[in-house]
């Protein structure tokens, strides 16, 4: 099962461009990724222009085979997979030649992508925006109304709606913590 999320970035006209990423929605990776990684609106222009992703990573990257986890020279050896070996996103178009359905990015105003979240199956929205750096929340029936309501990206916030949310089984809430408590240290320094 994935967890889908929206990835976006407020664009100096107050509408956001954005794209739908199929695994690893929440904070815990996609949100640590986009901290860590993907601070710059440089760099998430370059994420945004290329549409949907399969999988977050590191890096915008190269053109990659999706195919490849599932070729004989890879089983049993994940990590020599050029697009996880070198932290490559895997993008619909670009990686999967997926043309059969619109996986462009989109453009709308806040208040659009907040109507549009009531029919989506996104569980998490990432938005970089020009003034408060990366804010977050999830798709549920406290939906913000501006960009002034969302969270604050950060790894307090994170860790305040994992131990409150109930979207984990109370048996995996601490060690989502505790993980998240270890990012702390390598985010510390990041420009938000």
């Amino acid at each position: 099962m994935s967890t889908r999320s929206w990835i976006g970035m407020e664009l100096q006209n107050g509408e956001i461009q954005y794209i739908y990423c199929h695994n690893d929605g929440d904070p815990n990776y996609n949100g640590i990724m986009l901290l860590k990684h993907y601070s710059s609106l440089a760099k998430m222009a370059k994420l945004v222009k290329q549409g949907w992703a399969s999988v977050l990573r590191k890096h915008v990257g190269r053109k990659h085979d999706f195919d490849d986890p599932y070729k004989p020279k890879y089983r049993g050896r994940f990590k020599d997979i050029p697009a996880e070996k070198n932290g490559w996103t895997t993008f619909y178009i670009r990686d999967r030649d997926e043309d059969k359905i619109d996986c462009s990015s989109r453009i709308n105003t806040f208040r659009q992508l907040i109507n549009s979240c009531f029919e989506s199956d996104a569980e998490f929205i990432y938005i970089l925006t020009l003034s408060r750096g990366w804010v977050w929340f999830p798709n549920d029936k406290n939906l913000p109304m501006s960009l002034d309501e969302c969270r604050p990206m950060t790894i307090n916030s994170f860790i305040e709606w994992t131990r409150t949310s109930g979207h984990w089984i109370p048996e995996c809430v601490e060690g989502k913590v505790k993980d998240l408590e270890g990012e702390r240290e390598s985010i510390e320094g990041v420009k938000v």
